[in-house]
């Protein structure tokens, strides 16, 4: 009875309370690897199957919470699936060259997502401290701190 007080319709939790505003709030599949293969065009999962392309390979040299570089070796295009949600900030630099990054993806939303095309691919994506939160704080910061230096003039 003590509980019943309590529990309301709709209890609050936390249930994927870290997803941002571009995930969706329920999705069928994640990715089950860090990294996942998908031929473009085509779904990861079919009926509950996994349909990976089995054509590129993986090799991780570096991986935190904050930067990740790696290798990918494909003979043919691929669609790249990373177990990360994109938030402002991310940067992905593939063979030294900056690429956007596709966050929209029907199947995996919210999630970080790019195309390769075949070769050997050196992979950087790195959180950085350029958003625009962080640059109009700094801007704010800055103002802030030469108007009280002149007012202390």
């Amino acid at each position: 009875k003590f509980f019943r007080v309590f529990m309301k319709e709709n209890p609050t939790t936390t249930f994927n309370e870290f997803q941002p505003i571009w995930a969706a709030q329920y999705t069928r599949h994640f990715p089950e690897k860090r990294i996942s293969f998908r031929v473009p065009k085509e779904k990861l999962y079919a009926d509950d199957f996994l349909q990976s392309a089995n054509y590129a390979k993986l090799k991780i040299q570096n991986w935190n919470g904050s930067q990740m570089n790696y290798i990918i070796d494909t003979n043919k295009p691929v669609e790249i699936i990373q177990k990360t949600f994109y938030f402002p900030g991310w940067e992905l630099i593939i063979d030294e060259q900056r690429q956007p990054i596709q966050f929209q993806d029907q199947e995996f939303p919210g999630h970080i997502t790019y195309s390769l095309k075949p070769g050997d691919h050196q992979v950087q994506l790195e959180f950085t401290q350029n958003t625009p939160a962080r640059k109009a704080g700094a801007i704010a910061f800055f103002v802030g701190l030469i108007s009280l230096i002149l007012m202390l003039l």
